[in-house]
């Protein structure tokens, strides 16, 4: 997911979570929103909060509930590249329309199950962040003995952030890429929308990284069981069927979800917003009329006007041009029959025309 889309993304959660009057508005990101470790280790997560408000948000930080073994921290990092800079659990102010990326640290104290985590972003002049599960909680998990640790994000057709179902009955993709940073076991994947989302049907598949086709199985199915080796990565296609509705453009609440379960611990989850767009027919809109710019089209064929074309070159279509002209080729006119235009013709030849001649001279 691009930063600038995360951004952009938040700030539209804001407007459908928050009340109108809230001042500063808030609204905050969790990726990913997944952790299982092995009790005594420490694992992290980033958080970004953006003031989508209209004045300035406050030393603005971030807690946890003290109800489970977990020594929480927080730390600022740089916004280009999630470096962390600054001293930990250190609030910061937020201009209006400025963003502030988070690393969170969780330390595990003691063992317990996959729980919903829900950190609280909250700032001291009363901005505070809506809860949206999945998108700005976490699931922890604190095992007694070592399980994977499937880190899961989602990558989506031009990056837009959604699966885009064509049609009420259309089908959307998304792909979803992972990495076990826990140790080896075997995951059971599933997908779903969720307890009370939209009414659509969802498929998976195991693909390969290259060529992007499912290999485990060869055709989408309802679930996926495979090995994660410790350190491996694997990638997925996910398949979103409408079921006859439109899916809302709503993504706190049209979602649909991946998760990745060892035994019964779920040790990775992600999701997806979803919207149903209008599908395309390929065929021009209705309103489409030709446009007249005043330029000439060339399409490489003549134009048949009914004009006579003048580009200075002379015409031949086998008929004689009469210009008023004499026209001389060599030849005599009149098909070998003389001319008499009452003018000598002097072709250095006598003549004789049975009268004699006197040119001065005795004979």
């Amino acid at each position: 997911m691009s930063r600038s889309f995360f951004l952009t993304f938040l700030i539209g959660l804001s407007a459908l979570s928050a009340p109108v009057f809230a001042d500063p508005l808030l609204a905050s990101a969790v990726l990913p929103t997944s952790r299982a470790t092995q009790t005594g280790n420490t694992v992290t997560a980033f958080a970004t909060i953006i003031n989508a408000g209209t004045s300035t948000a406050e030393a603005c930080g971030i807690a946890i509930s003290d109800d489970l073994p977990i020594d929480f921290n927080y730390q600022t990092t740089n916004n280009s590249d999630n470096s962390p800079f600054g001293a930990q659990n250190t609030p910061v102010d937020l201009l209006v329309g400025q963003s502030q990326s988070f690393v969170m640290s969780f330390a595990m104290t003691g063992t317990f199950g996959t729980t919903a985590v829900e950190p609280q972003f909250t700032c001291s002049n009363g901005g505070t962040a809506a809860v949206l599960p999945s998108i700005n909680t976490i699931l922890l998990t604190s095992s007694a003995t070592a399980i994977p640790d499937v880190v899961a994000l989602v990558a989506t057709l031009e990056n837009s952030g959604y699966a885009e179902i064509g049609g009420q009955n259309g089908t959307g993709v998304f792909s979803v890429a992972t990495s076990n940073v826990g140790a080896a076991g075997d995951l059971t994947v599933t997908a779903d929308s969720g307890t009370g989302g939209p009414g659509v049907n969802v498929f998976l598949c195991e693909t390969d990284p290259s060529s992007g086709s499912c290999i485990n199985p060869t055709a989408p199915a309802s679930s996926v069981t495979t090995t994660s080796a410790a350190g491996s990565t694997q990638t997925f296609a996910i398949f979103v069927q409408g079921n006859g509705v439109d899916v809302a453009d709503n993504p706190a609440l049209s979602r649909a979800f991946v998760r990745f379960v060892s035994g019964d611990v779920t040790t990775g989850l992600t999701s997806v917003a979803l919207r149903t767009i209008e599908e395309s027919t390929g065929a021009p809109d209705d309103d489409e009329q030709p446009v007249d710019d005043g330029q000439p089209v060339d399409d490489g064929q003549p134009i048949d006007d009914g004009q006579p074309v003048d580009d200075g070159q002379p015409i031949d279509d086998g008929q004689p041009v009469d210009d008023g002209q004499p026209v001389d080729d060599g030849q005599p006119i009149g098909g070998g029959q003389p001319i008499d235009d009452g003018q000598p013709v002097d072709d250095g030849q006598p003549v004789d025309d049975g009268q004699p001649v006197d040119d001065g001279q005795p004979v």
